[in-house]
């Protein structure tokens, strides 16, 4: 694993923090030491977020049926609850937010253990840097510059793992899911609802 740098002077650490989100994938070699738990972490969050969109289908499947008297649904689904559709419906919603409280806390003990795996890594390098040093250097440099790199620069790290990160998986798995989920139920509410992406995407 390659050691994490520390800026020879005071100039180069304040380009460092200009250009962090530059450099920010310099943190991937840190991630890929636990890449077990970083993707569990993913699959786990993956099923969370279906698990959390499931519930929304099945209450809609539920008025249909007290409004119509019929069945409504993949044909698994109706027949898994066609003997009573009150306790099958209610079944199902209570099961979804069950495995979804699951999942979503597997998936934040993942990220946020692999948040403090790679922060402990990262000071651990920074420190092995900072020995290796000459004695010039720290007569150069103040005590307090030194220690923020040490403390709150790794902390802003641990905190785009543990949550930046996983705020953008929960978004593109959530969309994913999502246009799974009406592509399923019907084609046409696919493109009214995501037709107009195509669109808006060429303009941002």
């Amino acid at each position: 694993m390659k050691d994490a740098e520390i800026p020879s002077n005071e100039d180069e650490i304040i380009e460092s923090k200009q250009i962090i989100g530059k450099q920010i994938w310099r943190i991937v070699p840190y991630v890929k030491s636990y890449w077990r738990r970083a993707t569990l972490g993913i699959s786990t969050n993956a099923f969370a977020r279906a698990f959390d969109l499931i519930p929304f289908v099945a209450m809609g499947y539920a008025v249909d049926y007290y409004q119509s008297g019929n069945l409504t649904g993949p044909n698994f689904l109706v027949d898994l609850i066609s003997e009573n559709p009150e306790l099958g419906y209610g079944a199902l919603i209570f099961s979804c937010f069950t495995m979804l409280a699951i999942f979503q806390g597997t998936s934040d003990y993942c990220w946020q253990s692999l948040g403090y795996k790679v922060q402990h890594d990262l000071r651990m390098d920074a420190t092995r840097n900072l020995v290796k040093m000459e004695v010039s250097y720290y007569d150069l440099r103040q005590t307090g510059a030194l220690m923020s790199i040490l403390s709150s620069d790794v902390n802003q790290l641990e905190d785009v793992i543990s949550d930046s990160s996983t705020s953008i998986i929960r978004l593109i798995i959530t969309t994913l899911t999502a246009f799974l989920i009406l592509f399923l139920m019907s084609w046409k509410l696919v493109i009214v609802l995501f037709g107009p992406l195509l669109l808006i995407f060429p303009l941002v």
